[in-house]
This record gives structure tokens, sequence and C-alpha cells, in this order.
């Protein structure tokens, strides 16, 4: 059952990842705008803190580095 209960967690970061993406894409993107405001890329970088860590792609891209992708078998 452990393995199912990994399994599940995965899909549900990846749900998350998914839900999130361009969220993260667009704060981003205002962060590395050389023509944004400061008081614009410091609203986008706020706004990025708030976000959970399990929607950030590159926290899932950990999780599968340190071998709980159970997924594939």
């Amino acid at each position: 059952m452990a393995k199912q209960a990994l399994i599940q967690r995965e899909l549900k970061r990846d749900k998350l990842v998914a839900k999130y993406a361009k969220v993260h894409a667009d704060n981003k993107a205002i962060s590395n705008d050389a023509k944004a405001t400061e008081e614009q890329r410091a609203a986008a970088q706020e706004c990025a803190d708030d976000q959970r860590h399990d929607t950030a792609e590159a926290r899932r891209d950990q999780h599968l580095d340190q071998g709980e992708s159970f997924a594939s078998g």
C-alpha cells in the first residue's frame, strides 16, 4: 500500500504543477523583465513567494531526483 500512496502523492504534485504553471511563468517573466518597474518586480516576487512550494516544477523535479518516482513501475 505504501507504494500506491507514493504514486498518488506524485500524481497530486503533477496536477498542482500543471494548475499553477501559467502563474509561475507570468511571475517569472515579470521578475526577469528589464522594462518592469521595481514595484512590479517586487509584486511578482511576492506573489511567487505566496504560492505553495509543491506548485513549482523544480520542486517536483527534486522529488523525482530523490527516487520517489514510482509511477513508471
